[in-house]
Formats: C-alpha cells, structure tokens, sequence
C-alpha cells in the first residue's frame, strides 16, 4: 500500500560548494518542503485527518530537478510515499 501526501516547496538555497577547473560553479541546492493543508483533496484525507505539520529538506545536485524545484517553488507537489522490498542477493 502506498500513501500520497501533499507538500509545497517551501523553498529553494542554492549555495557553491565548489568550482570546476573552468571556473563554473558545482551547486548545491537546499530544497524544504512542509506538509500542505490548502487543499481538500483526496491526497490530504489519506494522508492526515487532521492538519499535518513539520518539514523535510533534501539536497540536489543534479541540474534538472534544481530547476524544476526552482520553477515549482510556491506550489504543491504530491509524494508518493510505500515501502520497498529490499532487493533479493
């Protein structure tokens, strides 16, 4: 079973934390999303009754998601959340 919970990207610190031989910058993007209550959907029933509450950040260092989160800060995204299976050796 899975649960779909609801956050927004509360907000997005690029910091350089190096530079290529070249000059041009290695970022590192900070990303803090906190649980949203905005929306009365069927995401936010799953995920809590009543209003959820803290925050969670993550740390991206790949060029494509820095953008997205940059473009997307503001608004809600949904996380899957399931339990995986750990893999059979």
């Amino acid at each position: 079973m899975a649960v779909k919970a609801r956050f927004w990207i509360k907000d997005v610190l690029k910091t350089v934390v190096s530079r290529n031989q070249d000059g041009t910058p290695n970022l590192f993007f900070k990303v803090t999303m906190a649980p949203t209550t905005r929306a009365n959907s069927d995401d936010n029933i799953d995920w809590s009754q009543y209003s959820p509450s803290g925050e969670f950040w993550m740390g991206i260092t790949k060029l494509g998601a820095q953008g997205w989160c940059e473009e997307n800060q503001g608004k809600d995204v949904s996380i899957t959340i399931e339990v995986i299976e750990p893999i059979q050796e």
